[in-house]
């Protein structure tokens, strides 16, 4: 009976290790806009804990090597749109965290990301007058991160969901 306490005592550790540190960052979808064949989105980073934290701030080649996603959700018939830029998939490999990828972030700081897409760019297409549900995801648990920073954020973590009307054709 003791043995089962113990493991059950160290599984609810090991969960609240595993979920504390996809507390100590927010990430929120600030807006969804249509420009022409574009669309404009707008995101944050927020640092939730009380120590500074080095921020992998994510590109385009993220979205080639399966980093960094941006979803469209159809309402009307829950079809995933994916943006996908690339004509290639890149290799996986290990993350070195430096000026010009990420971003020190103080307490309770923020850091605001704007990227344009091109509409051509999502499979299956977006479709006019349609709503979509939007939302981004970041996935980091499994990459190999190098840091001179020891404390930075290497977790999967999901954006809040906007919703976006399509006025125009690709």
């Amino acid at each position: 009976m003791k043995k089962v306490l113990i493991i059950i005592g160290l599984l609810f550790l090991f969960i609240l290790k595993i979920e504390s540190q996809e507390n100590l960052l927010s990430f929120n979808l600030l807006y969804v806009r249509s420009i022409k064949n574009e669309i404009k989105i707008k995101f944050e980073f927020c640092n939730q804990s009380d120590k500074d934290m080095a921020v992998y701030v994510p590109n385009y080649l993220d979205i080639c090597r399966n980093i960094f996603t941006i979803k469209f959700i159809s309402n009307k018939d829950s079809t995933i749109h994916i943006y996908f830029p690339c004509n290639w998939i890149a290799d996986l490999k290990p993350i070195k965290l430096n000026c010009k990828n990420c971003v020190i972030l103080p307490p309770m700081e923020k850091k605001v990301i704007t990227m344009k897409l091109l509409k051509k760019n999502f499979s299956p297409y977006l479709k006019v007058n349609n709503l979509y549900s939007v939302l981004l995801e970041i996935r980091l648990k499994e990459v190999d991160i190098e840091s001179v920073s020891k404390n930075y954020f290497h977790d999967d973590i999901v954006s809040n969901c906007l919703i976006y009307k399509n006025i125009s054709a690709r």
